[in-house]
């Protein structure tokens, strides 16, 4: 504060010299400057800076830049407002006596342009040559540490505005600092600093409802514009648009639709395109597309925002096909689409694997050059790509992505994880890591799954301890669940244990993770012991959790103890959507063999999906019912289903389990001709086993090689077993050799290959356990001949 009083004196000779200049000029000069100041605020208005320049020079010319401080400042402000801020700058620097009114502008025009680093330089500057800040500086300051959410600078700044200026008469400055601490988070100073002065405005309680809803805490907006209401004051735009958002975000529909009320009696929805959009996002964030979808076809000419939110809605709902709809409309009325839409469009293109769309959206991106300056648009593409299985593709834009974050790599991360490709997934996180980005939260769930759905307990560990060391586990309910699961699907089932009983919060998925962990790996009974505590301790299963526990029910044939859950789920409507609800008893059922049951199920659901269906042929499939299964089959396709990867499941299993090979093959061909199906592992498991057992191990081996991800344990089991059928010694220790190779190769590998190893003795005369093929694999040749 010292810098400001001991500048006074500084200060009234700089005044001084200027009225003596100003006094020293003829009428003849005074009515040349105005004109020139009248001429460059039309330049600035206009943003012609060519002509501004011209003038300039004829400034220079009649030397009024430094005798006419009003000519100065507006020069300086037209050169400002036209973008040209060096040039500003360095006219700035050139005049000798530099006012308040020459700071302000300057540091005004870098606030306006993002450029709050520069903005505090000046102000620095300023106070450091004596300048003292008024009304006007301390508000384009407050901007500044607003728009950078610099709270320690803005207190500074607070402290300065006490002893300079009286805050009673000046509402501008409040606004400012109530918006400052608002948007810095500061919420509890924020509202202080606006319960201090009863000077109020309407920008001071926009400020107020802006920063509550700004983080999250929408009823507290609320309730702060029913007080601005009850104190006299007309809601205007800003606030409309705020108390919106605050409706969407704690899901106030009542409220909002009152807010709606009051728009249409004050005849907004005519004229601001801000709350029209904000009215929109409401009904969408509060799951009401109807009605967000009635304001849209009550406007006439609809904004591009208007667009964006409605699409961006129905995307974000799932509603693809709509979403892309949309676009095409919008498009149609000659609306050129702005950055904003792409991500919304693509998110669309990826839920109904619409790659050809997404393909013309990529041209689009490109020949507006956004993928070198807009990463959401850049990682919305690569999620695009993933969600239609390029993974190539999304490597190929992730690669010539030039900005890339922690959201870039964990958008690849979890495609990898998602389409099987785990080794790869660690691969990327690796790289992350040797590239310097730290993961976040969402990067760790993924590697963890990685390293579950690959049984890699060794590096599963290792992220283990690391998370450890960064954080309180305990405390972090998601990532903590995600450990779980990966040592339950390693079967590490003690250090499962262990990291769940530590978990401060739990939750479904944690007990859901245990549950699932001990079923996949044929552990039904404590499957069934955990999910009878689960429920002691008063945690509601979710559709998941019993999903799991049925399967464990059925695993073991307890036909029983699931006709009890069903009866008590039913009873207490626990599950709420009869499609979900049925389908999950209906595998149990079918899954026992009561497919009378099963199939009782079935019919009485209003709407069966794809899930429904695939569960009830799995079933007819396993008790060799296969003409039932292709009917079912017909049925689903005639019904405008879409067959997905699990009814192929479903179908190449019955063809594996029964032999059917010319049907298998059909059906094997139609699913590679399928466009939004990805093949899973379990298609080309059954494929394999089909035709070894047939004798055709050339065609099983030529399937192997289309397999674009790593084959699994069960691959090389399958083709094992089915070499001993035909005594086909080679292919079955080749397919020996990998499951050895994955650790993976169990007792009735060894006892198959033993087989296969008899009857190419009897057929060659000699036994082949013993040739130089199996040299490399440890102790083989002695455990051979112990089986």
């Amino acid at each position: 504060m010292a810098t400001l009083v001991d500048g006074s004196s500084r200060i009234a000779a700089q005044e001084a010299l200027v009225f003596v200049n100003d006094m020293e000029q003829s009428e003849h000069e005074i009515a040349l400057a105005k004109s020139c100041v009248s001429s460059l605020k039309t330049y600035t208005r206009q943003k012609d800076l060519l002509n501004g320049t011209r003038l300039h020079a004829e400034i220079l010319q009649m030397g009024f830049l430094q005798r006419n401080q009003f000519v100065a400042s507006a020069l300086i402000n037209m050169y400002s407002k036209c973008g040209a801020l060096s040039k500003a700058q360095e006219l700035f620097n050139q005049v000798a006596v530099r006012t308040t009114v020459l700071w302000n502008t300057l540091i005004s025009a870098y606030t306006h342009y993002g450029l709050e680093k520069e903005a505090f330089c000046c102000y620095e500057q300023m106070l450091s040559e004596g300048i003292s800040p008024n009304a006007v500086t301390f508000t384009c300051i407050l901007k500044a540490c607003s728009s950078t959410r610099a709270l320690h600078k803005g207190q500074q700044v607070h402290s300065q505005i006490k002893t300079c200026l009286s805050l009673e008469d000046d509402a501008i400055i409040v606004s400012a600092l109530v918006d400052m601490y608002a948007k810095c988070g500061a919420l509890k100073t924020a509202q202080e600093v606006f319960d201090e002065y009863q000077n109020h405005d309407q920008v001071s309680w926009n400020a107020l409802i802006a920063g509550y809803t700004q983080w999250g805490y929408g009823h507290e907006a609320i309730r702060c514009f029913e007080k601005m209401q009850s104190a006299g004051f007309s809601p205007d735009s800003v606030t409309f648009t705020c108390v919106l958002q605050a409706c969407g975000c704690v899901g106030a529909l009542d409220k909002g639709q009152d807010v709606h009320a009051q728009i249409r009696r004050a005849k907004f929805l005519e004229k601001c395109n801000m709350v029209v959009a904000a009215l929109i996002d409401m009904y969408v964030q509060c799951g009401v597309l109807e009605m967000a979808k009635e304001v849209f076809d009550e406007l006439l000419n609809p904004s591009i925002l208007a667009w964006n939110v409605l699409i961006a809605g129905y995307a974000k709902y799932g509603y693809g096909k709509e979403a892309l709809q949309l676009y095409e409309r919008m498009s149609l009325d000659d609306h050129v689409p702005d950055a904003t839409v792409f991500p919304s469009i693509l998110k669309a293109c990826g839920l109904i694997g619409d790659f050809e769309r997404g393909e013309k959206v990529h041209a689009q991106i490109l020949a507006r050059d956004l993928l070198g300056t807009d990463i959401v648009v850049g990682n919305s593409l690569i999620d695009m790509y993933i969600k239609c299985g390029l993974l190539g593709r999304a490597q190929n834009v992730f690669n010539d992505f030039v900005f890339r974050n922690v959201v870039s790599w964990t958008t690849l991360i979890a495609g990898y994880v998602h389409h099987g490709y785990s080794e790869k997934a660690l691969d990327c996180y690796a790289q992350m890591l040797l590239e310097g980005f730290s993961p976040d939260i969402f990067t760790l769930t993924c590697v963890l799954k990685a390293c579950g759905n690959m049984g890699n307990l060794n590096m599963g560990q290792q992220i283990h301890a690391q998370i450890e060391q960064d954080c309180c586990l305990r405390e972090q309910t998601m990532l903590a669940n995600a450990v779980v699961s990966m040592y339950a699907k390693c079967g590490a089932f003690e250090n499962a244990r262990a990291v769940f009983d530590e978990v401060k919060n739990l939750n479904n998925v944690s007990w859901t993770s245990l549950i699932a962990g001990y079923t996949q790996h044929g552990n039904f009974e404590a499957a069934i012991e955990i999910f009878e505590q689960m429920w002691a301790e008063n945690h509601c299963p979710d559709a998941l959790t019993f999903a799991w526990i049925l399967k464990s029910f059925g695993s073991i044939g307890a036909a029983y103890r699931g006709q009890q859950l069903h009866s008590y789920i039913v009873k207490c409507g626990l599950l709420k959507d009869d499609v979900i609800q049925g389908t999950m008893f209906m595998a149990m059922y079918a899954q026992c063999g009561m497919l009378v049951e099963a199939h009782e199920l079935f019919d009485k659901l209003s709407n069966p999906d794809v899930v429904s269906y695939s569960a009830l042929m799995i079933g007819y499939g396993q008790l060799g019912k296969d003409e039932v299964v292709f009917d079912l089959f017909d049925k689903m396709v005639k019904n405008s289903l879409t067959p997905n990867a699990g009814v192929f499941v479903a179908i190449l299993s019955t063809c594996a389990h029964l032999g059917l090979l010319d049907k298998g093959k059909f059906f094997f061909q139609l699913l590679h001709e399928a466009k939004n199906v990805l093949s899973v592992m379990e298609h080309y498991v059954c494929m394999v086993g089909l035709l070894a057992r047939a004798g055709l191990i050339e065609e099983a081996v030529a399937t192997i090689e289309l397999i674009q991800f790593p084959p699994n344990p069960w691959l090389w089991h399958t083709l094992v077993g089915a070499c001993q059928n035909n005594g086909s010694f080679d292919f079955g220790l080749w397919a020996f050799c990998n499951a050895v190779d994955c650790n993976e190769a169990d007792t009735e590998d060894y006892v198959s290959l033993s087989i296969i190893n008899g009857v190419s003795a009897r057929e060659y005369g000699e036994s082949v356990a013993t040739s130089e093929h199996l040299g490399h694999i440890p102790l083989l040749s002695e455990i051979l001949r112990q089986l």
